[in-house]
């Protein structure tokens, strides 16, 4: 065989496949080894490419080749890590995720330097949904999402669906530093059992019904979400009663910051800000449902209620922009060492401790509580101020 310089050898061809062989020494001995196995992980910057996704293909060719990449993912013929390109990808129909795939784009910058999914005009559908969707048995667990841009051009698509659509998220599932913009319907929509929900540092922004709908049961955790457009930034519509946390979120221009249409979530607003679209108007919304609401130091510019309850209930004023503690049909308890406890505020169905209320003009009668509890009256003169709750009556002191 004739002995080749390096340089004059030919250009191999680009993008790589990842299965070429290259020769490798080792042992003192020259060996063959695939490409892919050479560079690991970094790979999944080059399996994509004979798949032909890109900005120039045509969007079914695009819808196809991702989901079959997937696919030959989930068979282990490629890594569990599907890298997509920068630039705006446009799709004729959804990306499918399935169980125990990662799925990363460039990153949710904008335009040249991240990846955007693009839905084309007509599509009206989902941009990426999972496998399950909408009422499946198979859960998305052991995944992950991230570092993306989602656009449902919802002016082409008025009858389209949301941004991200996923049925049963399971365990050790995440979805991150995504941004999910004009949808017809929200960013990101959630259904059946959750196991949990993990949302982290995602922004969601001009989608038609709002920010993200949870209509599913279990705990959720939403981190950092920010969003800014009409509707709610996150809607509750399960008859469950999920357990909800966000933290650290921001909405402008929402209609509320949370809208229960129907359920018994437990929901904790902690830290973050809302800034109302116009003066007036509440953080949570309750339809129909026994929701119950605690918020912790949120700050709430341009509301006039904490919370409206659609239910009859009176609902909670807000007083100034900022929430020290603020809770709704739901008790705060504190006890000293010896185990006797204090509690302020009480849920309808669970009238059993003394609790500690306050309002304009003297407790109304039908107002039943156990005896022992308070009532403060901010515009009460003297004997008509501080309220005991005796024998079934409210007796002034």
């Amino acid at each position: 065989m004739t002995t080749r310089k390096l340089s004059e050898l030919p250009e191999a061809s680009h993008p790589f496949e990842g299965t070429e062989a290259i020769p490798l020494v080792q042992d003192g001995e020259t060996r063959q080894v695939a490409l892919a196995n050479l560079l690991g992980e970094a790979t999944i910057a080059t399996w994509l490419a004979p798949y032909r996704v890109s900005s120039e293909s045509e969007p079914a060719d695009n819808r196809g080749a991702l989901n079959q990449a997937i696919l030959d993912a989930v068979a282990q013929r490629r890594p569990p890590v599907l890298l997509l390109p920068p630039g705006r990808i446009p799709l004729d129909g959804p990306m499918i995720l399935r169980r125990g795939i990662r799925v990363h784009g460039a990153s949710a910058a904008d335009l040249p330097i991240g990846t955007e999914l693009f839905l084309v005009d007509g599509s009206n559908g989902i941009v990426i949904q999972n496998e399950a969707w909408p009422n499946g048995e198979r859960s998305w667990d052991c995944a992950e999402l991230a570092y993306l841009r989602v656009n449902g051009n919802r002016a082409g698509n008025p009858q389209g669906g949301s941004g991200i659509a996923i049925h049963g998220v399971g365990k050790a599932a995440e979805i991150r530093n995504l941004v999910v913009r004009n949808c017809a319907r929200f960013g990101l929509e959630f259904s059946g059992p959750l196991e949990p929900l993990t949302v982290r540092n995602c922004a969601v922004e001009d989608n038609a019904l709002g920010g993200l709908r949870v209509g599913g049961n279990g705990p959720v955790l939403i981190h950092g979400l920010a969003g800014r457009g009409q509707g709610p930034l996150l809607a509750v519509e399960t008859g469950g009663s999920p357990s909800i946390v966000l933290l650290a979120g921001s909405a402008v221009g929402h209609s509320a910051m949370v809208h229960v249409l129907e359920g018994d979530p437990r929901l904790t607003i902690i830290g973050g800000q809302a800034v109302a679209a116009a003066p007036g108007g509440e953080v949570v919304r309750i339809e129909k449902g026994n929701a119950f609401v605690q918020l912790i130091g949120l700050h709430h510019p341009g509301f006039e209620q904490l919370v409206t309850d659609g239910n009859g209930g009176d609902g909670l004023s807000a007083a100034g922009s900022a929430s020290g503690f603020g809770v709704y049909n739901s008790a705060l308890r504190a006890a000293d060492g010896t185990g006797i406890a204090v509690s302020i505020g009480v849920p309808p169905a669970n009238k059993i401790e003394p609790v500690i209320l306050a309002g304009s003009g003297s407790p109304p009668p039908e107002l039943d509580l156990p005896s022992g509890s308070l009532y403060l009256r901010r515009d009460g003169a003297e004997a008509s101020t501080f309220y005991v709750r005796e024998g079934g009556r409210w007796v002034a002191k």
